[in-house]
């Protein structure tokens, strides 16, 4: 994932290859009608003297939600683009669309290692906090890519990342904080789920799932085959004999002091799906690999922090 930071210098001062700014659709509805520009894209096209509404309108930008546009700076700032995103109309905005329009920059700024963006302001209703960990999020899960396999390294990769903010500072890094914490757990999941079957047995996984609570206040616990029979899981153990690997249940059970009550997760932990293989299609098996998402979703990541009780239960 790229690093982000937050600084307070104006975003036309970036001294990246891309700046991002956010349109809205024509109030009215009418694809004709030009896009109503966000405060920052106003700004930014000020400093700029590009007037952007007749850049927009005459590359037939609409404001969709994700919808891009590429506008050059014509040497007038550090950054040679400007990538106007949509933000769909705006009495409909909210963190959703800021989120999906965040992952749509991530996108189109593939072919680059920098990217600036003051996004985060262009809702003037939303909070900077919310705001900000809505905008981080998106560019952070948008960059996701799963490479682990890979040979070659990819010849791009957005590595930096700068949110520019006035007002708000503390509020807007509270919000990338959080971001990084819940974009770096969905990344977790989707490497987990990514990863081919025979790297993923049932004993590989519960190791990836202790490894990953090994620097948080969670207490692991691995039942082996003889502690499940033990114990009497018969359904595990039942599923467990149609694979070579014999089968784990997994329990992370986090229980911070003051805590009032409890929380279960429960996540399957299939590792590959082989019911029915003689009866589906060969494209179907593809993602048989996913069926361990559940248990995937329910491992906190490290670098995560939790603040209610969580017990999660990850069978084989």
């Amino acid at each position: 994932m790229p690093t982000l930071d937050v600084v307070t210098s104006p975003l036309s001062a970036a001294e990246t290859a891309l700046v991002a700014v956010g349109a809205f659709a024509p109030a009215s509805g009418e694809r004709e009608d030009p896009p109503e520009l966000a405060t920052d894209a106003g700004a930014l096209g000020d400093e700029l003297g590009i007037d952007l509404v007749a850049e927009l309108t005459a590359l037939a930008f609409d404001g969709a939600v994700g919808s891009i546009a590429r506008i050059p700076t014509r040497g007038q700032v550090p950054a040679s683009t400007v990538l106007v995103v949509g933000l769909g109309k705006r009495d409909d905005a909210g963190t959703t669309q800021l989120r999906r329009a965040a992952a749509a920059v991530a996108d189109a700024a593939e072919r680059v290692d920098g990217l600036a963006t003051s996004l985060h302001t262009a809702l003037a209703d939303v909070s900077a906090e919310l705001a900000a960990q809505a905008v981080a999020e998106g560019l952070l899960l948008g960059s996701y890519r799963f490479s682990s396999y890979q040979t070659d390294p990819r010849p791009f990769e957005l590595v930096d990342v700068t949110l520019h903010a006035s007002d708000d500072t503390d509020a807007v890094r509270r919000g990338v904080e959080v971001a990084v914490i819940t974009a770096g757990a969905a990344s977790l999941a989707r490497d987990l789920v990514n990863t081919p079957p025979q790297d993923k047995r049932p004993p590989a996984l519960a190791d990836r799932a202790v490894a990953e609570v090994a620097e948080l206040p969670i207490t692991a616990r691995v039942l082996d085959e003889q502690e499940l029979a033990d114990g009497g899981y018969g359904g595990i153990l039942g599923v467990g004999q149609g694979s070579s690997e014999p089968p784990r249940l997994v329990e992370l059970t986090y229980a911070p002091e003051g805590a009032t009550r409890h929380v279960a997760l429960v996540g399957k932990g299939i590792t590959f799906d082989t019911g029915g293989i003689s009866l589906k299609p060969s494209t179907a098996m593809e993602t048989m690999k996913l069926d361990m998402a559940g248990a995937a979703t329910c491992s906190p990541r490290s670098r995560a922090r939790r603040s209610w009780g969580c017990r999660s239960r990850s069978p084989r």
